[in-house]
């Protein structure tokens, strides 16, 4: 009956790495001059990258903790 608490787990350490990425590309992208050379857009490039990659983890965080929610419902249902 561990696989519920680890669903759970799961979830929220996906949401935790989301905020993370995006803390950190947020980071990057407020610290870029007005006037970017190449070197300088690769790196915006890349952080938007990672921002889009955070959203993809958080939204695959959440589906988890509501399946795992839902699980729980399902079974408190089956036992009353």
């Amino acid at each position: 009956m561990n696989t519920i608490p680890s669903a759970f787990s799961s979830g929220l350490d996906a949401l935790r790495t989301a905020s993370g990425q995006v803390e950190q590309s947020a980071q990057t992208v407020a610290q870029q001059p007005a006037r970017a050379d190449d070197s300088t857009a690769a790196s915006l490039e890349q952080a938007l990258v990672d921002q889009t990659q955070a959203e993809t983890y958080a939204l695959a965080g959440v589906k988890v903790v509501q399946t795992a929610d839902a699980v729980i419902g399902t079974l408190l249902d089956l036992s009353v």
